[in-house]
């Protein structure tokens, strides 16, 4: 046997329905969903080779229905992989942010892009981070104070030593839920561009310099309402927001 990974609690329950659900993501990643809820992601070896599925547990599982999407059919718009400087195909307005005063904290609402990380919203940030920096930080944070009074759905953590991107979540009532991480993209000096993009159920699909790095779910993001960014120069941020709203065409905004 090969490598074997375990996850998290048990979610089924001995005569009690379920709905289980693979969805394929990029650089073969499985994001698995229980009755609707996201339970886990998993990736250890490429899936482009699979032609067969078998499934065990006699007197264990009975299988009402097995819905499959096949890989010919487009079931949903998958996040550009187009240079990020074109707005996202389905968002026809964007807000433009340009020489952002860092650290700084920006009201989402108040700007105009609207509350919550929701399909189709897109964020891409092009900066540069300090020569004498060790890390940078971009947080989504909900109504209040964060770390204190406000939930922190999303905190994105590039360190320099020991060369790692940490991501979690942090609520008023649980404190810190799940810190993940992955090899450091970003030089310290270097320009980047970063893209988070929204998907179905609440992940964020993470994008360095056009290519996918990685994607972070634990908390749902529809009450996102600021955003906090220190640690790096931000030349610009274009942001797909929630509601197109008809005064906000190309909006320039410089803080």
């Amino acid at each position: 046997m090969g490598r074997e990974d375990i996850s998290g609690s048990f979610p089924f329950k001995a005569g009690e329905p379920f709905i289980l659900e693979f969805v394929a993501m990029p650089r073969d990643v499985i994001y698995i969903s229980v009755n609707n809820k996201f339970f886990a992601y998993f990736r250890s070896y490429t899936l482009s080779q699979i032609s067969q599925i078998y499934i065990a547990g006699v007197n264990t599982v009975r299988i009402n229905s097995l819905t499959l999407c096949p890989n010919a059919l487009k079931v949903r718009e998958l996040p550009s992989t187009e240079a990020p400087t074109t707005p996202y195909p389905r968002c026809p307005k964007t807000i433009d942010l340009h020489n952002v005063q860092v650290p700084s904290t920006i009201d989402l609402v108040k700007i105009g892009f609207g509350k919550g990380l929701k399909v189709p919203t897109r964020m891409i940030f092009k900066g540069v981070p300090l020569p004498e920096a060790t890390e940078f930080k971009i947080i989504f944070g909900e109504d209040g104070i964060m770390y204190k009074t406000a939930n922190v759905p999303f905190h994105f953590n590039p360190r320099f030593q020991p060369g790692l991107v940490f991501m979690h979540s942090w609520t008023v009532e649980f404190g810190m839920r799940r810190e993940i991480g992955f090899r450091n993209p970003f030089r310290a000096g270097e320009p980047f561009i970063l893209e988070f993009v929204a998907t179905p159920r609440d992940p964020i699909m993470i994008y360095v310099n056009n290519k996918y790095s990685a994607s972070f779910y634990y908390y749902d993001l529809k009450d996102v309402s600021q955003l906090y960014i220190e640690g790096f120069r931000l030349d610009s941020l274009i942001m797909c927001p929630n509601e197109y709203l008809s005064t906000t065409v190309n909006t320039l905004l410089y803080l």
